[in-house]
C-alpha cells in the first residue's frame, strides 16, 4: 500500500522505540519547564507585591530566578529542536511533509523554500554517541511556527524557521537530492 503523504524518509530506522522514548522525555521536560516557569511567575508576583525596595537577600532571589529562567528556556529550545530533528519527512508533488507527530504532518509547499535554503550545520547527535560521517543540513523555510524557529536557534541559524535532514534519516542523500532543485529555484527568484 502506497503512503498517501508521498515518499517517506524515516528518522533512526534501526531504533524507532528509542526515538519514541526520547520524544516522551522531551514532552515531559517541556511540561515541567512550563510548570516551573508558572511557579516562578507566581513567586515574582508575590515578591513584588510584598517588597517596596530590593535588599541584599532579594537580589539573590532575583539572581536565582534569572538562572532558573535561563535553564527553562534552554530546556524548551533543546526539546523543540529534538522533536524537529527526529521528525520523519515525506516528499510529494505538493511539497515536504514534516511529521512532528505521527498523525498530523506539517505540509511545507515547495514555494515556501527561502533563499539560501540548504545549509550544512554541525550535527546534534540525539540518540547515540557521535560517529564519523555524521552530517546535518538545515533547510530554511518561510513562515513555519515556533518549534521550527527554536530549532533554528539550536542549530546556529538565528530566528530562521528550519527543518533538519541528518545522516540518521534513511537515504538522506537521496532526500537532499530531491530538495536541492527546489532550494535552487528559491535562490534564483
Amino acid at each position: 500500500m502506497e503512503n498517501p503523504h508521498g515518499e517517506m524518509y524515516h528518522y533512526l530506522t534501526e531504533n524507532r522505540s528509542q526515538r519514541q522514548t526520547y520524544r516522551t522525555a522531551w514532552t515531559f521536560n517541556i511540561v515541567l519547564a512550563l510548570v516551573m516557569l508558572g511557579l516562578g511567575g507566581v513567586i515574582v508576583r508575590q515578591w513584588i507585591a510584598n517588597r517596596a525596595t530590593i535588599q541584599q537577600p532579594d537580589a539573590l532571589i532575583v539572581l536565582a530566578l534569572v538562572g532558573l529562567l535561563y535553564f527553562i528556556v534552554r530546556a524548551i529550545i533543546a526539546a523543540a529542536s529534538g522533536y524537529v530533528t527526529s521528525s520523519d519527512i515525506a516528499i510529494s508533488s505538493e511539497g515536504v511533509r514534516v511529521f512532528l507527530r505521527e498523525r498530523s504532518p506539517r505540509l511545507i509547499p515547495w514555494d515556501s523554500f527561502a533563499p539560501g535554503t540548504i545549509t550544512t550545520v554541525k550535527p546534534l547527535t540525539l540518540f547515540r554517541a557521535p560517529r564519523e560521517g555524521d552530517a546535518a543540513y538545515a533547510i530554511a523555510i518561510d513562515g513555519l511556527d515556533l518549534p521550527f524557529r527554536l530549532t533554528g536557534l539550536s542549530y546556529g541559524q538565528g530566528w530562521k524557521s528550519i527543518f533538519v535532514v541528518t545522516s540518521d534519516h534513511e537515504l538522506h542523500t537521496r532526500l537532499l537530492d530531491q530538495l536541492k532543485p527546489h532550494a535552487d529555484q528559491a535562490n534564483h527568484v
